[in-house]
């Protein structure tokens, strides 16, 4: 998307005004579609740290303020008391906001892909292993005598391990990224908790 924005940007530099509506356009458009269909629901499912609430809200602004050009530039349903003249600061404060937008994105999810190989290639424990990625769990279930240690390995995103009687919780795992523990006390199931606070069941029955 920001590299798109860029090439917008340029084309405006350049003087192609219409192909940089085009282009501006466009992204705006598809971007409001991933917050509506990705992001909006992933929020709804649970409770983001700070951070991400931060993000959302920086880039629902740029997002606002993308559209709000767009309807001034390109159609006539704003009144004049709403609409502007001058279009370069407003253009520039939105490029300049999707840069701090993305930025900041990445510092906040690029540390969820970080791999940790030695973690996730030891699996000298003496019970299951459970690979997890998403959605998907293998195997989908486990039965275990009381003492066996089961190991879970993230296989992608960022995930916690938790008992839905609270008996345990694991620290973030993310990609590559293993954890282990000794059931001695009695549970039907545990569950793995995605990094946006989604739960996917997990059944691990002691």
């Amino acid at each position: 998307m920001l590299a798109t924005l860029t090439i917008g940007f340029v084309l405006a530099r350049l003087g192609h005004y219409r192909a940089h509506g085009t282009v501006q356009s466009t992204v705006v458009l598809l971007n409001l579609v991933l917050i509506v269909k990705v992001m909006l629901p992933s929020f709804q499912r649970g409770t983001p740290d700070l951070l991400m609430s931060v993000h959302a809200l920086l880039g629902g602004i740029m997002e606002l303020l993308g559209i709000y050009i767009l309807l001034v530039a390109g159609t006539s349903l704003l009144p004049q008391r709403l609409r502007f003249q001058n279009y370069k600061p407003w253009m520039r404060t939105v490029f300049a906001g999707w840069w701090v937008v993305v930025g900041l994105g990445v510092c906040i999810y690029a540390p969820w892909s970080t791999t940790t190989p030695l973690a996730a290639q030891d699996k000298s424990a003496d019970g299951p292993t459970i690979t997890f990625s998403n959605f998907r769990f293998e195997p989908k279930e486990v039965t275990v005598k009381p003492g066996t240690t089961v190991t879970w390995i993230n296989q992608g995103g960022k995930h916690t391990i938790e008992a839905d009687n609270g008996a345990f919780k694991s620290p973030d795992l993310v990609a590559g990224g293993a954890w282990r523990l000794s059931i001695f006390v009695r549970l039907s199931r545990s569950q793995g908790r995605h990094g946006h606070g989604r739960r996917y069941p997990r059944k691990v029955t002691a």
